[in-house]
């Protein structure tokens, strides 16, 4: 199971933890108030569709917000968060299974064919984020 430090390397990403509250007019009231997305993400294992059953909405009510908000679907929000905590953890020193293990993959050989797929390398020799100028991460601050 993933651990709390997410919510600690993170909070920029996550501005809702931190008592901001969602502008949705014409939106689910459901979505506007969560203010533990970290913890949704890693608890529906970093799946869109157990995101939504865990925000108790449908699918397709989650991806219209997620697209209001973020200008991307759940899934790809989910997906580039989840691989650049990844990019954080092994920078830290983690393992590749570690890290395999932090993010509710059942197999390092998944996390890395995804990994390499999102970052174009192996998760056993990371670029570094920053100098990657293809990638950044949307938060869901309003």
């Amino acid at each position: 199971m993933f651990h709390s430090a997410f919510c600690h390397l993170h909070p920029e990403r996550f501005p809702l933890q931190q008592g901001h509250h969602l502008n949705g007019i014409g939106m689910n009231t459901k979505l506007k108030y969560p203010t533990n997305w970290p913890e949704l993400a890693t608890e529906a294992k970093w799946s869109a569709s157990a995101l939504a059953a865990r925000c108790e909405v449908s699918m397709s009510t989650l991806e219209r917000y997620c697209k209001s908000h973020l200008g991307k679907s759940p899934k790809k929000w989910l997906t580039e968060n989840r691989q650049t905590l990844a990019m954080e953890l092994l920078s830290s020193g983690k393992s590749v299974k570690e890290v395999a293990g932090c993010l509710a993959y059942s197999q390092a050989g998944q996390f890395s064919r995804d990994f390499k797929k999102y970052w174009g390398t192996a998760p056993t020799k990371p670029v570094s984020s920053a100098s990657n100028g293809q990638r950044e991460v949307t938060n869901f601050a309003s």
